[in-house]
């Protein structure tokens, strides 16, 4: 089996195997046959769908949760162009489908980093959640401050914006965009 991702699979895989990430919309899959055995082919029974982190939207090195979930929700709200990475680049330079503003009052990533609602979790949601703004990513905030078993899993939303308390440091320290849901769900409290 060989896909255009550049894998190439031979034999048997008993716990199964995964191929590697290709950016698009499509991958493909082909199965490469002879006549010296007769068996099963393959079974595709997953796919899993990610964002890119995109280098031009953040500092060298910086790998910060809150800027790739600001690069999700602006890929999701029209800025990322699927398979066109030239009008990508023109849209980051023309902060499309972003905020314009100061570090503290706009929504917005380059090179050089990005404003604080785009880095920094609690300034995310302060931006988010302000229902006088215009123009940006709207959210309503739920559970705030409450622990997570105050919330339905059934309530969680692809694409949903989830932020999470640690009271060890007594702030919101990590964000995440929600891309999967699991048919089953296991209490953990």
């Amino acid at each position: 089996m060989t896909t255009d991702a550049g894998d190439e699979f031979t034999g048997s895989y008993d716990s199964g195997v995964w191929s590697s990430w290709k950016q698009g919309s499509s991958i493909k899959v082909t199965l490469n046959t002879d006549s010296s055995v007769t068996d099963w082919g393959f079974k595709i029974d997953r796919i899993d769908y990610r964002y890119f982190y995109n280098t031009e939207l953040t500092s060298p090195g910086t790998w910060d949760c809150t800027n790739f979930v600001s690069q999700c929700i602006w890929a999701a709200y029209g800025g990322y162009v699927s398979g066109n990475d030239t009008q990508t680049r023109t849209n980051i330079s023309n902060k499309v489908r972003m905020v314009n503003g100061t570090y503290t009052t706009g929504w917005f990533g380059g090179t050089g980093g990005g404003s604080g609602p785009w880095e920094n979790v609690g300034s995310l949601w302060t931006f988010a959640t302000n229902s006088s703004k215009t123009y940006g990513p709207n959210a309503t905030g739920i559970n705030n401050n409450a622990y997570y078993n105050n919330i339905s899993p059934s309530s969680v939303l692809l694409g949903d914006v989830l932020q999470f308390y640690d009271y060890d440091i007594s702030d919101y320290h990590h964000s995440v965009y929600v891309t999967y849901k699991p048919s089953k769900w296991c209490n953990l409290g």
